[in-house]
Parts: structure tokens; sequence; C-alpha cells
């Protein structure tokens, strides 16, 4: 069975570049982590997943050895804001350089910075907290999963692998002052995660994203509603006990997330994505037709 799924075609928008002076002012967004966000805190467990409707994403933590106690032991899930903003930064390094070799340290510095998180080194610096994040982030496994029937996975399923890293040199994550940046750091994306992301990566603004940054909900409601929008045709109806368990949310109550998801979305509206049409109705959310925040390419520019 394949998937059927369509989603966002990055060669229907014009291929922005940042400015000169900020290169990451356009970032790329992977439209499966649009859909199916990373953990909002750290979880004590292995393995994590969200599930959309018949697609559930699958993220499984990576392993290191440990010498002094002779065994693997896991590494642990990546959460929270940083690696939703390292994985914007490593596609849209993608996305604009054309290749799955990325080299991350003369650009994961210049990229924090430039969306309002300042690297430090020390022991009380923030690199020890992104050496954390970021090596979780590079040994997880990630899983996408499409059934035909989910409450009968028998009728069928599709199942790919999703990286999203094949190849990694972690060398030592030490912080040079003097050039401002992390030393070693080169990964080879997963030829999946690769292909998915140059066949569907979409555009946002980085001011808007670093608006938004303080909040992991606020900026996975962005992406979720500037990925939802792209060629939507009719009024879209998702209740929020289906958006929570699509966000992985710890809400064991969908009122609960219910209102904080409208608060969040109404800031979304007035201070950052003004031409989102959404409405809310009684235990749901209406997507409605919208302009995307990056312009799309018109039928006659193609």
């Amino acid at each position: 069975m394949r998937s059927k799924t369509q989603g966002n075609s990055i060669q229907s928008f014009d291929l922005v570049k940042g400015k000169r002076n900020n290169p990451y002012s356009i970032l790329y967004v992977p439209r499966m982590f649009a859909q199916h966000p990373f953990p909002k805190s750290n979880l004590d467990k292995d393995s994590y997943w969200t599930v959309n409707g018949d697609k559930v994403l699958i993220l499984v933590s990576g392993h290191d050895y440990s010498p002094k106690e002779k065994r693997t032991i896991p590494v642990g899930l990546p959460f929270g804001m940083i690696p939703r903003l390292l994985i914007l930064m490593i596609t849209t390094r993608a996305v604009l350089t054309g290749k799955r070799e990325i080299k991350l340290s003369p650009n994961i510095s210049q990229f924090l910075k430039m969306i309002g998180y300042e690297v430090s080194g020390g022991e009380q610096g923030s690199l020890s907290q992104l050496y954390v994040q970021l090596k979780r982030l590079l040994n997880c496994r990630v899983s996408y999963q499409h059934y035909k029937d989910i409450d009968n996975p028998m009728q069928g399923q599709f199942k790919r692998d999703m990286g999203p890293i094949d190849e990694m040199e972690f060398w030592e994550a030490t912080y040079d002052e003097e050039s401002n940046r992390l030393k070693d750091i080169r990964i080879k994306l997963h030829e999946h995660f690769y292909r998915e992301i140059m066949n569907h990566a979409f555009p946002v603004k980085q001011e808007d994203v670093n608006k938004l940054r303080p909040s992991t909900l606020a900026l996975d409601l962005y992406l979720f509603l500037c990925h939802r929008v792209f060629n939507l045709k009719r009024d879209t109806y998702i209740s929020w006990k289906d958006l929570n368990k699509q966000f992985g949310s710890n809400y064991a109550n969908h009122l609960d997330f219910g209102s904080r998801a409208r608060k969040y979305l109404r800031k979304i509206k007035s201070e950052v994505y003004p031409q989102v049409n959404f409405a809310f109705e009684p235990g749901r959310l209406v997507l409605k037709k919208s302009p995307t925040p990056v312009k799309k390419l018109s039928t006659n520019s193609r």
C-alpha cells in the first residue's frame, strides 16, 4: 500500500534565501514535524508517538555505549524548543544548498543567535543544554506509518524509516569563544528525510518563529497552520481531541488543551499571521482558505 497523503511542494514557493545580514530570515519546515511535533517536555521513556488520523509518527531514542557500565544506554528523546529550532536550521541548510551533507559547526551558533538564543561556553553556559538536545536529535530514529484503517491494522499499512540522520561526526562539541561557534559537527541526512524535505518542506518567516519562541505550543500551532492552509479548498474541521492527540500534548483533558490552543491561536492571528482565517466552534477548530505567510508562485510564473 502506498501512502496517499498529499502535502506542500517546495516547487510551489519562491525559493527565497535569507537576507545577507540574516541568512535565516526565511526558514524551511519539514512537513512531518509540522504534522507531528517533538515532545514538549522530558519523557522518562525510550519512545514517543503522535497520531494524525490514520497516520502515526514514532520517535525512538538512540543509544550510546557506556564503557563504565559496559552496556548501551538510551541517549533520550529530544524535547522542548531547541530540537524544534535545530530541525528548522538543518532543513533550511539542506533546501538552500541542495546537499544531504551539512556542516553544523559554522552555522549553528549563527542561527541560534539570529533567533535570540545565545550560545555560551562554561559549566553554566547554554552549551551544555544545547549539547544534550543536539545529541538526542542526531541519534533518534523516526518512522512514519500510514494505516488503511488505524483501528484495524491488519487491513494494511505503509511504513517508512525517516532517519532523520544517516551519518554523523560528533567528535567534540566544544565552544570556541574566538570564532563564536561550535566545533566539529557534521551530519548526513537520511535519504528518505532529505527527499521529504526537498519535495515537501515549506517556508516560514524567521521573525514569526522568534516572536513565538518562548512557547513550544504556540510555535507548533503556527507551523501546523502554515502547513494546513496550503492548497486548502474548503473549510476543514478539526476537533480539539484529535489535535491534542496529533500534538502528543500532555493534557489529559482535551478541553484544557482546547482552551490553551485558542489562546495561542488568537495570539498568532493578532501578532504574527493576520492573514490566516479560522474560527472556533464548540469542541473544534475550523480552518478556512488563507494565504500562506510566504508568497507562493503564481500559475504563470511556474
